[in-house]
């Protein structure tokens, strides 16, 4: 059966060392004319969030949007916007939860069939998919590795209501799952 088309851009998933997911999440603020859903992964400029880009090192994935306070420490709403639930981007000047990069592995889909992939091959970010405005959500993928951003750490297995294991997630098919980390990353300044 083929993998189901459907990105959504970069989840967290464990932590690399296989403890559950432990992993350091910082509020940030969007750059200028830029817009970030989450799920983007995102890197730095001058202490703002930008996009990231094929080729540069990761600060994390997106994992909130919403007011200051409500992504703080200590703030009462959570890591989403209060004043619209359905809304899951941000926009110039407005604040970011990022989950760091360090010590994560994501999971995130391709976008077209993948030949040969194994634990530890390398693959890109597509860096053009963002915010979608037909969905509403990040369209991060991952893609034919040329710069080496993400390194795959393996897939999930999915089982079918008899508990049998269902191999309906072909790591080497087009849309196929994969868990992995990013291979080079930028410490976020608290």
């Amino acid at each position: 059966m083929a993998n189901v088309d459907n990105p959504r851009g970069f989840t967290p998933v464990r932590s690399l060392d296989q403890n559950g997911l432990v992993g350091k999440i910082q509020s940030y603020v969007v750059a200028a004319a830029t817009t970030v859903a989450i799920g983007d992964p995102v890197g730095l400029t001058d202490g703002l969030v930008v996009k990231a880009a094929t080729g540069v090192a990761v600060l994390g994935v997106v994992v909130g949007v919403g007011n200051e306070s409500a992504i703080t420490f200590g703030g009462t709403d959570g890591l989403f916007n209060p004043d619209d639930l359905t809304r899951v981007y941000a926009s110039t000047g407005e604040s970011v939860s990022v989950i760091l990069a360090n010590n994560v592995v994501f999971r995130g889909q391709t976008a077209t069939a993948q030949a040969g992939v194994v634990k530890g091959v390398s693959l890109d970010i597509n860096a053009t998919q963002f915010v979608d405005a037909t969905h509403n959500r990040s369209q991060v993928e991952l893609v034919t590795n040329v710069n080496g951003d993400a390194i795959v750490t393996g897939w999930p297995e999915y089982n079918s209501a008899a508990g049998a294991v269902n191999s309906t997630n072909v790591p080497t098919g087009a849309y196929a799952e994969l868990d992995f980390i990013f291979s080079s990353v930028v410490f976020g300044q608290s």
